[in-house]
């Protein structure tokens, strides 16, 4: 017992690492995402009887499949796909509320709006600035849920629902995720209305997004991890 902290501090170096090489050697690659979705159905299978470890990776499993989905959807998305979905984001960011960066979020999407209809008017092709507000319309959805989820385990599972040590350190890749999306539309905005030239952001944004997504998988995997061995010391 004496050995075990270090043992999971070890453990938890590994993973890191290994996610880490991953991320590295996929970066920018559709192999990226396929291993990330089988990452978790992987940690599903493996603690199939934990129902809250399972609850959370069903979570983030629901949202992988949306941002695959939104992703075919709003690839290059005409004018009627605007007026559908940015209708959806403005509804689903309003209904998921509660988040201290919601001081960000609504003006960003004002301004998007804005942009976009001064964008048609004069007849400037725009760039596809609805990718981004639907990736911080998923992942305020997602943190949303995960705060939910006690609540839903309580009721499917009657007291099977308890904390895991994960519950609210998982929300801060999600948050910056959120804050980088939303201070890159700002800068999509405004070096197309010349306002500026910075690109800084943009070049910087899938680097971040890709190592919060690194770090969100080693959360579950790490939790996963302390849960299983948990167990068998039990036993």
């Amino acid at each position: 017992m004496f050995f075990k902290p270090n043992i999971d501090w070890l453990v938890g170096a590994i993973i890191g690492g290994v996610l880490i090489c991953m991320g590295y050697l996929t970066f920018g690659q559709v192999s990226f995402d396929r291993i990330f979705f089988f990452s978790l159905i992987f940690v599903g299978v493996i603690c199939r009887k934990e129902v809250n470890m399972l609850s959370v990776v069903v979570i983030v499993l629901a949202s992988q499949v949306m941002s695959e989905a939104g992703f075919n959807i709003l690839d290059k998305p005409d004018v009627f796909v605007k007026l559908f979905v940015y209708p959806a984001l403005i509804y689903a960011i309003y209904n998921v509320r509660g988040s201290f960066l919601d001081w960000l979020v609504f003006p960003v999407v004002g301004m998007s709006i804005v942009a976009e209809i001064y964008w048609f008017i004069v007849g400037y092709n725009p760039p596809e600035i609805i990718w981004h507000l639907y990736l911080i319309t998923l992942n305020m959805t997602l943190i949303f849920a995960l705060d939910m989820r006690f609540l839903w385990v309580s009721r499917i599972w009657p007291r099977e629902e308890k904390e895991l040590n994960i519950d609210f350190i998982i929300k801060i890749p999600l948050l910056f995720v959120v804050l980088i999306n939303s201070i890159e539309t700002i800068e999509y905005i405004f070096r197309h209305m010349q306002l500026t030239s910075s690109t800084v952001i943009y070049y910087a944004g899938p680097y971040i997004n890709s190592g919060m997504a690194i770090m969100l998988l080693w959360l579950i995997f790490l939790q996963a991890y302390l849960l299983k061995s948990r167990k068998t010391l039990t036993a």
